[in-house]
């Protein structure tokens, strides 16, 4: 998890370098939430600066299906400038979310939100290990979600649900492929 600067429209040139490096880490994010401040008149402003300097990072905004725009402090919205803020910014998209962070409104659906991001980028696969790579074994388990193990007398085959960066990284430090799924790995 990175929290990066909030306000980054019209900041000095050093500064600017200076939060490049945090900026950066959004690359690598599984989710980026981007908090908007609903009760600020200039929130569109504010909106298309952080996509412009995303843009610069090389992230697509509008199709990158990782950002959810998070419209916080709705709670400062009277009732009516709710209702339409509501209906004018839910309208189009699916990837945003009214809150209140104070009051907690909207929470859960932002949490339901970010559990559909990141089981999107999971997948589910099947990797034969030796017993004797207990490494490998070990790093599934920290790693990864074990939906099923069976055990023969030299290896496990393990079917676990991962994230595509760590099944890339699996392979890569460990060299294993994934095998076919049997009907004895389905859980």
């Amino acid at each position: 998890m990175s929290d990066t600067v909030g306000f980054i429209a019209d900041l000095p040139t050093h500064l600017i370098a200076a939060f490049r490096a945090t900026l950066e880490q959004t690359l690598h994010a599984d989710v980026i939430l981007h908090v908007i401040d609903a009760a600020r008149p200039d929130y569109q402003a504010q909106r298309r600066d952080v996509i412009e300097i995303l843009g610069d990072l090389g992230i697509e905004y509008e199709n990158d299906s990782r950002i959810i725009e998070v419209y916080n402090k709705v709670d400062q919205l009277s009732d009516e400038d709710r209702k339409d803020f509501g209906r004018d910014v839910l309208r189009f998209e699916l990837h945003r979310v009214l809150i209140s962070a104070v009051f907690g409104q909207g929470i859960d659906n932002l949490l339901n939100k970010v559990a559909e991001v990141t089981a999107r980028q999971h997948i589910e696969v099947s990797y034969h290990i030796p017993h004797a790579d207990g490494k490998a074994l070990s790093w599934l388990y920290e790693h990864a979600e074990m939906l099923g193990r069976n055990d023969g007398a030299e290896s496990a085959r393990c079917r676990v649900r991962i994230c595509d960066a760590d099944h890339k990284k699996f392979k890569i430090r460990f060299g294993y492929e994934e095998v076919e799924s049997s009907l004895e790995d389905q859980i």
